[in-house]
């Protein structure tokens, strides 16, 4: 019996970060993991980003960023579960 893990989740794009930290928004367990800083590129880090266990979210470390992503709806939030607006994430 398979089990209902959000809106848009499809069981196989449920992510190790979505199992515990479910999207605020839409309830999906279909989340990255944001990475900041700059990677050391390796097929490691390339599968991960294709897969969407992880999402780069650029080298500038800011208090108050987001931890997750959803990849079903977008909204990018902290580990407590709130939301974080776009702009706080880039910079702006």
């Amino acid at each position: 019996m398979s089990e209902e893990v959000g809106p848009r989740a499809p069981a196989e794009r449920r992510t190790a970060a979505g199992r515990r930290h479910p999207c605020p928004q839409c309830g999906s367990r279909d989340v990255a993991r944001i990475v900041y800083g700059e990677p050391a590129w390796n097929a490691d880090w390339e599968a991960k980003l294709e897969s969407g266990e992880w999402s780069i979210g650029g080298c500038v470390l800011m208090d108050g960023q987001a931890d997750f992503t959803c990849n079903a709806c977008e909204t990018s939030f902290r580990r407590d579960g709130t939301s974080v607006p776009p702009t706080a994430n880039d910079g702006r």
